[in-house]
């Protein structure tokens, strides 16, 4: 079970990494068929991996609760239940809005007529994922902070790390889009 759990991880972040690849440096410049026959399929991959972390962990769960109580107390379990609901939360919220703008995009770029507002959202959306797979990875890996910490620190840790992301994807986005007239961006607010 342990191995499925880390392959769900791997599986899972590997294909967010991909899909921030796929969007912030394939179809910035024009948005393909192809592009969106592989969102679908990574999409997939992404609940998939999601679905098979949540069973897993589960798993262990019901697996401690049955053998040894004791380490249940461990509040990195309920940190990682946090990260993966984020995950969870964070993925739903995106998915059709990006799959809607990229049918939308066909043949153009990606980024072009969004608004500063869409902007913010998707790079905000996107810097979550990466950010909080990365996050399930490395709470997974690091055995060390198993009873380390109390689950008042794995709290304090994701509101801090969900400010910090939007304070800075709010102040990237205009430089991330594409050179315009600085007027018509800061009329689509």
């Amino acid at each position: 079970p342990i191995s499925i759990h880390m392959l769900a991880v791997v599986f899972g972040m590997g294909s967010a990494y991909f899909m921030q690849y796929l969007f912030f440096r394939k179809i910035r410049n024009r948005v393909e068929e192809s592009h969106i026959e592989l969102f679908n399929i990574v999409s997939h991959v992404i609940k998939i991996a999601l679905v098979f972390m949540f069973v897993t962990g589960v798993g262990f769960l019901v697996f401690y609760a049955t053998t040894d109580p004791s380490k249940l107390n461990n509040a990195k379990i309920y940190g990682k239940i946090m990260v993966v609901i984020i995950l969870c939360i964070n993925g739903l919220a995106m998915h059709e809005p990006a799959k809607t703008v990229l049918y939308a995009h066909i043949g153009r770029p990606f980024l072009e007529d969004l608004t500063l507002k869409e902007m913010r959202y998707f790079l905000f959306k996107g810097t979550m994922s990466f950010v909080f797979w990365t996050t399930a990875f490395l709470m997974g890996v690091f055995r060390t902070m198993n009873n380390l910490y109390g689950i008042e620190f794995y709290i304090g840790t994701i509101i801090a790390l969900m400010l910090i992301i939007k304070v800075t994807t709010y102040l990237m986005a205009p430089f991330i889009m594409p050179q315009r007239d600085i007027q018509s961006i800061s009329q689509k607010k």
